[in-house]
């Protein structure tokens, strides 16, 4: 919760102690990974209440599930989800998300690396109705230091309605076999698509 003024409930957890924040921490190696080695996560019914009157936000998150096995850098990963959002503020909007994939941290390049990833999702907003998507990839790669972004078979189906009871439906498939990134070089297949009303 934060009020108009920008103060929010969560101040006292956060707030630091003067003289710690003015101590100077101890530089680490440039090239140092993080230390980061996590035996899972398991997540059930977990709630979040949203008021925010800067921005004028309202709403509920509901993770309804996280669970992951060990969480470690170069490590493969099951990671499966299923979350829900409702907004009342600043407009009306219902979101389901469900969805499993293989996460593979890569800290040394602060990137990661997902493998048979499967999300479906579910909106409705007071501009699109019934909004349905599925995005499916056989894998993918990111590293942002080097700009690379790699997908093997990425596939994104999206159905729904435009303009509330009786307005226009729409089907759209997007198709991309193989897509490299690196800085400025990309490289890849033919991006197939299909749209219909």
């Amino acid at each position: 919760i934060r009020d108009a003024k920008g103060a929010s409930n969560i101040d006292d957890l956060v707030a630091r102690d003067d003289q710690a924040a003015a101590a100077p921490a101890p530089a680490a190696p440039a090239d140092a990974v993080p230390q980061f080695d996590i035996a899972g996560i398991a997540l059930e019914d977990v709630k979040l209440t949203l008021r925010d009157e800067l921005s004028k936000t309202a709403g509920v998150v509901n993770l309804r599930s996280l669970r992951s096995g060990r969480l470690a850098d170069g490590a493969a990963s099951p990671v499966s989800l299923d979350a829900a959002v409702e907004l009342t503020q600043p407009q009306a909007m219902k979101l389901a998300l469900t969805g499993a994939t293989t996460l593979t941290l890569d800290l040394q390049r602060k990137g990661f690396a997902l493998a048979d990833a499967k999300f479906d999702l579910r909106a409705d907003t007071s501009a699109v109705q019934n909004l349905a998507a599925k995005l499916e990839a056989k894998r993918v790669l990111y590293r942002p230091e080097t700009r690379q972004i790699e997908l093997d078979a990425l596939q994104l189906a999206l159905a729904g309605r435009q303009g509330g009871q009786g307005g226009i439906g729409f089907e759209l498939g997007l198709d991309w076999p193989q897509l490299s990134v690196a800085g400025e070089q990309l490289k890849g297949s033919a991006l197939q698509g299909r749209f219909k009303t």
